[in-house]
């Protein structure tokens, strides 16, 4: 075998073999290999990435260098405690009482339906974003967390549709957490991008189909066969 063909398979690091075409790891694929998980995106980590990244000029291409965060923070309140989120939410309806009265009723409205669907949506985040072994316990309290979620949103949102990332969460988490017994936190975000990217591509193909349904129809049968070869 020449050294050409073992670098074509060569399983280890890439080093001093650009001069057979294959590209050194750049700084941001470095990057994305030293990516913490998500237990570690505290909002102190976000607002030191975001000052990192108005260091070197918020520069939208950098962007993924500096975990997304070309923009500070919108709100400093930790949405990790349901008491945050009641906290939240209290905060929309007392600040339009001061600014627009006459539209505090619309904000009560908005805080009844959104406020229990965060609250039931936290729940299951604090169990399915750790990165740790998750007890038998934990996993059947998710389960159930998941299905009085999905419940409460087709009662309250009855003509919204199920997005895929709220599908995934309720048909495939479950059944990969029982399998494995991890919470997501282990794995990184490159897998449900790239199927993001894939479906972008495929959708190019369906563009000119009138009717979204049949449209939709041909896009998910078309990321089953290829995920199925």
């Amino acid at each position: 075998m020449n050294i050409l063909e073992e670098s074509m398979v060569f399983q280890g690091p890439v080093e001093n073999t650009t001069a057979f075409g294959v590209m050194l790891p750049n700084q941001r694929q470095l990057c994305h290999q030293k990516r913490p998980n998500i237990a570690e995106r505290t909002l102190d980590d976000l607002n030191k990435c975001h000052a990192e990244c108005v260091a070197v000029g918020s520069k939208r291409s950098q962007a993924a260098d500096f975990k997304n965060c070309i923009q500070k923070p919108y709100f400093n309140i930790p949405l990790d405690r349901a008491e945050n989120i009641r906290v939240l939410f209290n905060a929309i309806s007392r600040t339009t009482e001061q600014i627009c009265p006459e539209l505090v009723q619309d904000a009560e409205s908005i805080r009844a339906r959104y406020q229990p669907l965060l609250l039931l949506f936290g729940a299951c985040h604090n169990i399915y974003s750790v990165s740790r072994v998750l007890t038998d316990e934990e996993i059947l309290h998710f389960v159930d967390d998941v299905k009085a979620l999905m419940v409460y949103y087709r009662r309250h949102f009855p003509t919204e549709s199920v997005f895929p990332k709220l599908h995934i969460l309720e048909d495939h988490v479950p059944q990969r957490i029982k399998l494995t017994k991890r919470g997501l936190g282990f794995y990184g975000e490159s897998g449900l991008e790239a199927i993001h990217h894939s479906f972008n591509v495929a959708a190019v193909n369906y563009a000119n189909m009138p009717d979204a349904l049949n449209r939709m129809k041909c896009l998910v049968n078309d990321h089953h066969v290829k995920t199925r070869l």
